[in-house]
């Protein structure tokens, strides 16, 4: 592991506007990725931290998808960079990036847990059709979850700096992104 640490002078912390933050990168080696660049702006002062996760070799733009038929398939490894979109469509979940998107290194289940967080925190502000909707998405996720529910995970990154990975790796399909897709998501090269 390599690891600098870098003064930022005249950047104030978004959290409490003093002139400390630092940022830390670091490089590690990361089981089936290889090496993976962590990144972390701090704030000295009062704790403010913001890290992103992502591969250090740039592959080709490429949509990754990972069939999840049981509990086991869910320990697959993910590594999602600021770039990707990622998509369960039998749950009926997208999620696109957004300018503070951030990187980051979790489990299938981990990626679950976070559409099952961000909804419920969302799901008392929608209308009532919405919220209806929402419920039965959240319901497909505890099922998800459970291995209760087979789906497909799928990783569509413009950079190329994601993947997922695991013990079964007939489950995970790799392909190149179109033109039109590429369209699709903002990025045309």
């Amino acid at each position: 592991m390599t690891s600098k640490t870098f003064r930022l002078p005249d950047q104030p912390c978004p959290s409490c506007r003093e002139n400390s933050l630092a940022l830390t990168e670091s490089v590690e080696n990361v089981d089936y990725f290889g090496s993976v660049l962590l990144t972390t702006i701090y704030c000295a002062i009062c704790g403010y931290r913001d890290s992103d996760v992502s591969l250090v070799e740039v592959g080709e733009p490429s949509a990754i998808r990972a069939r999840i038929d049981s509990r086991k398939d869910l320990a697959m490894k993910v590594v999602r960079s600021n770039s990707a979109t990622i998509r369960a469509s039998k749950l009926g979940i997208s999620i696109h990036p957004g300018i503070s998107a951030q990187g980051f290194i979790t489990n299938v289940e981990g990626v679950l847990d976070r559409m099952q967080q961000v909804l419920e925190g969302m799901i008392a502000h929608l209308p009532p059709k919405r919220r209806r909707r929402a419920k039965v998405v959240l319901a497909n996720l505890k099922k998800a979850r459970q291995g209760k529910l087979s789906f497909v995970l799928e990783l569509r990154d413009p950079s190329g700096r994601s993947a997922i990975a695991g013990s079964d790796m007939t489950k995970i399909k790799k392909r190149p992104l179109s033109k039109k897709e590429l369209e699709k998501l903002g990025n045309i090269r």
